[in-house]
Order: C-alpha cells, then sequence, then structure tokens
C-alpha cells in the first residue's frame, strides 16, 4: 500500500511523493548539525559533561510523522501490552509502575522477585560505527 502527501504545498508534495514512491530519502536529510550543551555549568571536562542535540532537517522530520502515523495506524493494537517506548501517551513511568505492580503481586503471594539490572551507559559511544 503507498500512502500520498497531498495537502502540502506543491513542489515540497512532489518530493514527498517521490521519495515514498521510490523508498528512498535525500541524503542531506539523513543530516544533523550537533550542538554540544552542558550537562552541568560550567563543564569540567568535554568528555562528560556535554550532551550532543542532534538538528535534523524539518522535511524530514514531517515525513517521518506521516510514515510514523501510517505505520501506527496499520499496526493498530498489535503491540504487546508490555511496549512501553516509542508509542504516544506511554512513557517510562508506565513500564516502572508495571514492573512495581507485577513485584508487589509476587511478593503479596508468597513468591520471590529476582531482577537484573543492566546499565548502558555510554553504549553508543562504544560501538562500531563502521558498521553503520
Amino acid at each position: 500500500m503507498v500512502y500520498m502527501v497531498s495537502f502540502l504545498a506543491g513542489p515540497v508534495c512532489a518530493i514527498f511523493n517521490s521519495s515514498l514512491r521510490q523508498g528512498h530519502v535525500p541524503k542531506i536529510w539523513k543530516q544533523a548539525n550537533i550542538i554540544p550543551v552542558p550537562k552541568i555549568h560550567p563543564s569540567k571536562l568535554v568528555e562528560n559533561d556535554l550532551r550532543p542535540i542532534s538538528f535534523t532537517a524539518t522535511l524530514s522530520k514531517i515525513l517521518e510523522s506521516f510514515v510514523g502515523r501510517w505505520i501506527l495506524e496499520a499496526v493498530g493494537h498489535q503491540p504487546d501490552t508490555n511496549q512501553y517506548g516509542a508509542l504516544k501517551e506511554i512513557s517510562a513511568s508506565h513500564a516502572l509502575v508495571s514492573v512495581l505492580h507485577h513485584w508487589s503481586t509476587a511478593l503479596d503471594n508468597g513468591n520471590s522477585v529476582y531482577a537484573l539490572f543492566v546499565d548502558y551507559s555510554k553504549v553508543f559511544d562504544r560501538l562500531n560505527n563502521r558498521l553503520y
């Protein structure tokens, strides 16, 4: 199924529809301007006290929102009930409440609760960026 964008201005609409038909996004839309933002003021160490904020092309974000909406419409109610990321009106707080509920129920029933916590801090800084 191919969705077309029809309510945008002429040239932008043509670019979006061409991108959807060809399954190709212009390379410049994939580029980002990265701005370092301090986590603490004043910053002491560049490696630890700055976080990167990426600014991508506005047209790319608009097209992405259309495609994201179409995917969610197609998937509908099919995501797992334990899916807490990348869905509207669902957050990490919902995940935390769910986990606490399951743990409390288990303890109330005399069962044990085992938990494993993994810290993925700076995981993307350690990936081999030649792979992507």
